[in-house]
């Protein structure tokens, strides 16, 4: 895998990572805050 595939290989697992962390059962996360949480992250990272 070439350098900048593991990079967006990495962005997307620590984001399903995030993803899943927000949805296991007894969060308390509702659906606009995940949404929230997911584009603060997108914005944050480099790509």
């Amino acid at each position: 895998m070439s350098k900048d595939d593991q990079v967006l290989a990495d962005i997307a697992r620590r984001m399903l990572r995030l993803e899943r962390d927000m949805t296991m059962p007894g969060s308390a996360t509702s659906a606009a805050a995940r949404v929230e949480r997911l584009a603060k992250f997108i914005e944050e990272e480099q790509f």
